[in-house]
């Protein structure tokens, strides 16, 4: 099973196949993005991006 980790979309249908499956014996929780250009290069929705899968989505999950 995998999922998008910024999706909460994606994390409620995970979330409710974990519940069908009654237990998960192993899990990789493995997301992280970048954007790739200088700090102040950064716009708004490239900040937001990283921000909702490096740190939101863990939080969320």
């Amino acid at each position: 099973m995998s999922c998008d980790i910024s999706s909460e979309d994606d994390l409620a249908q995970a979330k409710n196949k974990i519940e069908q499956m009654g237990s998960v014996d192993i899990l990789i929780h493995n997301a992280g993005a970048l954007v790739n250009k200088p700090f102040e290069k950064l716009t708004k929705e490239d900040f937001k991006k990283v921000y909702e899968v490096n740190v939101y989505g863990c939080h969320l999950f």
